[in-house]
């Protein structure tokens, strides 16, 4: 499979997406700082969502995906994101190991990436991507991947909650519609780990 772009998302995917964090149990009348591992795998999707582009015409990435912290259990979430090729840089080193053949991405101007967390109890954990780099092979559709979310509160227990996370990813483009560049859609997987740090007010 031969693929040639120079627009491309992925899920913290992500994608993002996106972003990534579990259940996290809270002592009652206290607060909680959590310093956690984990890990998450998932599917993702172009979507007719577009930061940039009023017409819709480079379009962002949703990826849906589940884990689990090393701490706190399992979760599923969604996210949005959207990268654009850095000229910049102008090659990577993808995950074939080959320096100098991948095709480099980041935030697309103005940044644009955000993520939904569901615990297994139901609440829901909100993060805001604020760092994003991938790393693609045009001749194979895999990449790799690495980005940075904070948190931004959520529902339930995580009414409030801030911190980081930050996780190491790789992946593989699996199919791309008829459609011309920059409207092409794609449809792919991704896997991660990543470290977390939580804080969670008391309630």
């Amino acid at each position: 499979m031969h693929i040639s772009l120079t627009r491309t998302a992925s899920l913290a995917l992500l994608s993002m997406v996106f972003v990534l964090t579990a259940a996290l149990p809270v002592r009652a009348g206290g607060g909680q700082v959590v310093t956690s591992t984990g890990s998450f795998s998932g599917s993702v999707i172009s979507g007719y969502f577009d930061f940039d582009h009023a017409d819709e015409s480079t379009p962002a990435f949703s990826g849906t995906f589940a884990g689990k912290d090393s701490s706190f259990g399992k979760f599923t979430g969604q996210s949005v994101t959207e990268v654009t090729y850095d000229y910049l840089v102008g090659t990577c080193t993808p995950p074939s190991g080959v320096a100098g053949t991948g095709l480099p991405f980041s935030f697309v101007n103005g940044g644009g990436g955000s993520v939904v967390i569901r615990d297994d109890g139901g609440d829901l954990h909100f993060d805001t991507v604020i760092d994003f780099t991938q790393c693609l092979d045009p001749s194979s559709g895999a990449y790799s991947f690495t980005f940075t979310d904070t948190t931004t509160g959520g529902t339930g227990k995580f009414r409030g909650a801030t911190g980081t996370l930050t996780a190491t990813g790789t992946g593989a483009i699996l199919a791309g519609d008829a459609a011309p560049y920059p409207k092409t859609h794609f449809f792919g997987w991704d896997q991660a780990t990543y470290t977390m740090t939580l804080t969670i007010p008391g309630h």
